[in-house]
């Protein structure tokens, strides 16, 4: 039988959940600023969330605001990367022996007790959202002012805490609330422009905003459909393609 309860022990909202890659482990990011490691409890057939900094009744939270979101590195499950209304993107340990068993990528070797902050990045604005690339050595984050930022990790560098660089990417539009890495060196972000950003990495290693992937039907077409409920709808069949 599949349990169907789980236990979080958040004294405030509840903001964001996300998976590790085996769905054995959860990580939960809260309104009082905790991030919570959520595992099974075989004995009592349900999901205990416990924060990352422990009682008494939550302890000290690794942020000072609402945590946006929060994520597991892809390759091992052993780091969460969570960005808040702080200003900060904190990855902490989410390291748990039960379970952390093997796993690739620069987390890998990762043993710290759960909650020990690896790296502390600073944008001192609003970040909205992040994502690691598919091999986890690559961190994207989206602040609230129109800026993204791009952080490099390597083994040597989570093993000895050696706080990486972040490379900085201004793009026209407004800001970005949700993105991911559709490679290594493609990330398209969302928000408030009603079309993707485009973002690559170039052989430098630098980053460059592409623009926007349907610049036209998204900013033009989108203030018609919303002023003229019957012309709206002419608009987009106008612009659908039936035959593709």
């Amino acid at each position: 039988m599949l349990p169907n309860l789980c236990a979080v022990k958040e004294l405030k909202a509840n903001l964001f959940a996300s998976w590790n890659g085996r769905g054995d482990k959860f990580c939960v990011g809260g309104s009082s600023g905790h991030v919570f490691i959520g595992t099974y409890n075989e004995a009592l057939n349900f999901w205990v969330a416990l924060s990352q900094t422990e009682e008494p009744p939550l302890g000290k939270p690794l942020h000072k605001a609402s945590v946006t979101t929060v994520r597991f590195d892809p390759g091992s499950g052993r780091a969460v990367a969570s960005s808040s209304a702080d200003g900060t993107v904190v990855v902490s340990s989410a390291y748990k022996e039960e379970i952390d068993n093997d796993g690739v990528g620069p987390f890998a070797g990762v043993t710290a007790e759960a909650g020990e902050i690896i790296f502390k990045l600073k944008t001192n604005v609003w970040n909205n959202t992040l994502a690691f690339s598919p091999s986890g050595a690559t961190l994207a984050f989206a602040s609230h002012d129109c800026e993204m930022h791009f952080t490099d990790f390597t083994a040597d560098q989570v093993a000895n805490k050696t706080k990486p660089a972040m490379k900085r990417t201004v793009y026209n539009g407004n800001p970005i609330l949700t993105g991911l890495f559709i490679s290594e060196n493609t990330y398209i972000g969302c928000g408030f422009d009603n079309a993707p950003l485009l973002f690559k990495r170039q052989e430098d290693g630098s980053w460059t905003f592409e623009g926007s992937i349907d610049p036209g039907f998204g900013k033009k077409k989108a203030s018609r459909i919303g002023s003229d409920a019957f012309g709206g709808r002419t608009v987009f069949f106008d612009n659908v393609n039936l035959d593709q």
